[in-house]
């Protein structure tokens, strides 16, 4: 599942054993991530050292990537991300047939650390060609738009569920006669932010442009 972790300790296994290898193969995918995610800061900033070393510094050792390394070690080989990203910025800005490669063999990379990452990838992408091809143009205000006062009521609604919950009393309730037992946040407080994003660009009211 982990093969590139897997291909570096390969090498190191036999000669330093299991603990100490998994512990060098460890330490080496956060420097490579720190690495990779400061080549790509440096392209974009026009070559800002101190800025690209502090992007490689917060990515590589991100409150995500170190809560995850105890449960989910793939997800510390965070590399291929920045890798691609980086590739991505280089086709766009030259048609060398090299860069696109480059492009490919990062998304190969990305699953061959871990196979959420090669999907990853594709949403990266996604985003970034929308991002060249469309634009946003916010026009904020409350305007009178049908249907807003039923999401201000449903925020309230949910936000008063997820306050009851925090002060421990959740419970069974049934709605048109199917039971629905309520204890946890994770799924109130999920929905609460759904609502509060919806009415943020509810608010933003964004137009899209086509470059």
């Amino acid at each position: 599942y982990t093969l590139f972790s897997n291909l570096l300790a390969l090498p190191l296994a036999g000669a330093l054993g299991t603990v100490a290898t998994f512990n060098v193969v460890y330490l080496a995918t956060i420097v490579l991530t720190a690495w990779m995610t400061f080549v790509l800061a440096r392209r974009v900033t026009g070559g800002a050292t101190l800025e690209a070393w502090l992007a490689g510094l917060a990515f590589a050792w991100a409150p995500v990537l170190v809560a995850r390394s105890t449960g989910h070690f793939s997800l510390v080989a965070a590399a291929p991300l920045a890798a691609f990203i980086w590739s991505l910025h280089r086709v766009e800005r030259s048609e060398r047939l090299g860069d696109p490669i480059l492009a490919g063999v990062s998304v190969a990379w990305a699953a061959s650390c871990d196979a959420y990452y090669a999907v990853y990838c594709l949403l990266i992408a996604a985003v970034y060609v929308t991002s060249r091809l469309l634009r946003l143009e916010w026009r904020p205000g409350n305007a009178q738009i049908p249907g807003r006062w039923m999401l201000d009521l449903s925020i309230l609604l949910v936000g008063g569920l997820v306050v009851g919950l925090v002060a421990g009393r959740g419970g069974r309730v049934e709605i048109f006669g199917l039971p629905v037992s309520i204890r946890g946040l994770y799924a109130p407080v999920f929905l609460l932010t759904l609502l509060v994003l919806a009415r943020v660009v509810l608010y933003l009211h964004p137009h899209v442009l086509a470059l």
